[in-house]
C-alpha cells in the first residue's frame, strides 16, 4: 500500500486516479476549481446550532458565590443574588448569544435561597435574644 492507502498498481489494474497534489497548469484563471481539488474554496458550512456565543465573565464567579452561600457561608447569598441579577440584565441587553446563561440563572436561584435562609436565621437569632432578654428581667 502506498501512503494514501491505495493498493500498489498491478499489471491488471492501472493506478487509481484521484485528486492531484498540484493544481493543473491548463486551468484558466477564472474557472472554478473542481470540487475534489484541495485548492478550492471550502464548502459552505451550515452551523445547525447557530452562531457561536460568548461567556459572560461573571458567570463562574456568581455560580461559585451561589454554591458557597447555599452550602457554607449563608451571608454571601445577597451578593450572589445581586451579581447574577446584574449579569442577567447585561445578558438580556447583549446583542450576541451568551452561552452561560444557565450558570447565571442557577447562581441567582441559589442566591435567593441563601438569602431566604439568612433571613430565617436572623429572625431566629433576634427572637432568641429577645426571649432571653425578656425572660431574664
Amino acid at each position: 500500500m502506498d501512503h494514501l492507502g491505495a493498493p500498489p498498481p498491478t499489471p491488471h489494474h492501472p493506478p487509481a486516479r484521484g485528486p492531484t497534489l498540484h493544481p493543473p497548469e491548463d486551468r484558466r484563471a477564472g474557472a472554478p476549481p473542481d470540487p475534489g481539488s484541495p485548492w478550492g474554496p471550502p464548502p459552505p458550512r451550515g452551523d445547525p446550532w447557530g452562531p457561536p456565543g460568548y461567556q459572560h465573565p461573571r458567570g463562574t464567579s456568581a455560580l461559585v458565590l451561589g454554591l458557597l452561600s447555599v452550602t457554607v457561608l449563608t451571608p454571601l447569598g445577597p451578593f450572589a443574588w445581586a451579581m447574577s441579577r446584574r449579569a442577567l440584565r447585561e445578558v438580556d441587553a447583549a446583542p450576541v448569544v451568551v452561552t452561560n446563561r444557565g450558570q447565571l440563572v442557577a447562581a441567582q436561584a441559589m442566591g435567593v435561597v441563601a438569602t431566604a435562609l439568612l433571613a430565617v436565621m436572623v429572625v431566629t437569632v433576634v427572637a432568641a435574644v429577645l426571649g432571653v432578654l425578656l425572660l431574664g428581667l
